[in-house]
């Protein structure tokens, strides 16, 4: 559905609103269950931390990355993955940083629409946003047929661009950018946060703090983020 003049919060996921990757913790959990190919998925485990060390670019961390994440779930069924997000999530919830109920709510106050929008798989992911009764939100979508995963990857919020076309796949084409809110922590937010009207960089890595500088962006800390955010808003 396209809502026209929609004005939105794009609310990233992974070390913005918990520590560490929805994504990764899935994959982890698979494995201890017996589930998923091991060789790949100890490719992903690799290729986090090849790029933790530096060897790595962003963008070959997000293609090897996302490669490995699809090998490794190929043929599992769907449903079985669904359910072992949701019990692996009711074991997370606990773990959300204490600012984010309390930051959703504010937003919506000022008229914005929460949007999720996460690179750790969407059966994750979806579980998050029920838990905050954000109903629109999206993470990584590989394609399925009959109930299975199957090769390829549709959908990739981390890569070049993904968050803006995840955007655009979740409520269309019309929205009000210059009103809308975006937060983030990582270099594949960036192309939400140059566009938006009210960009703030959380937490941000090197490369994002690099641009929250020249773009003259709000930055915070979990510690004094709704006061930023407040702030953010008065100006």
């Amino acid at each position: 559905m396209i809502h026209t003049n929609l004005r939105v919060a794009v609310l990233d996921v992974d070390g913005t609103m918990l520590r560490g990757s929805l994504g990764l913790r899935l994959i982890d959990q698979l494995h201890k269950e017996g589930l998923g190919a091991p060789t790949a998925i100890d490719g992903v485990m690799s290729t986090i931390q090849r790029y933790r060390g530096g060897s790595l670019s962003y963008e070959e961390m997000v293609k090897s990355a996302t490669d490995g994440y699809t090998a490794a779930i190929q043929g599992l069924e769907v449903a079985t993955v669904e359910r072992i997000a949701a019990a692996l999530w009711a074991e997370l919830a606990d773990e959300l940083f204490p600012f984010v109920q309390p930051m959703i709510a504010k937003l919506r106050r000022h008229g914005l629409r929460p949007v999720i929008i996460s690179s750790s798989p969407t059966a994750i992911v979806l579980q998050l946003a029920r838990a905050l009764g954000i109903a629109d939100a999206t993470g990584s979508v590989f394609a399925t047929a009959q109930g299975r995963y199957l090769d390829r990857c549709e959908l990739m919020p981390g890569s070049p661009g993904g968050k803006l076309r995840a955007l655009r796949r979740v409520v269309g084409e019309e929205v009000d950018l210059a009103g809308s809110f975006a937060l983030g922590n990582a270099q594949s937010d960036v192309c939400i946060l140059e566009v938006v009207g009210k960009p703030l960089a959380f937490e941000p890595t090197p490369e994002l703090a690099a641009a929250a500088a020249q773009g003259g962006w709000a930055v915070a800390d979990r510690g004094g983020l709704l006061e930023t955010l407040d702030a953010l808003f008065a100006a």
